[in-house]
């Protein structure tokens, strides 16, 4: 969780977390996370790293592994 380096990824996709709150978060890196927001397919953040983007996340929260 850092500056343009924020997302999550599920295999071999990777989704840019477009957020100001980084240090909130923090806490939840290398977690399983729920993640709620708008999708936006043409934003591939810094370097183009990533494939999409959600933007203002309207949630994020740590989710128990089942």
């Amino acid at each position: 969780m850092h500056f343009e380096g924020t997302g999550v990824k599920s295999g071999d996709h990777k989704v840019w977390i477009q957020t100001d709150d980084i240090d909130k978060y923090s806490s939840l890196e290398g977690k399983h996370v729920l993640v709620q927001g708008t999708y936006n397919g043409l934003k591939f953040g810094h370097g183009g790293m990533w494939g999409g983007a959600i933007e203002s996340p309207s949630r994020i929260e740590f989710r128990v592994k089942m």
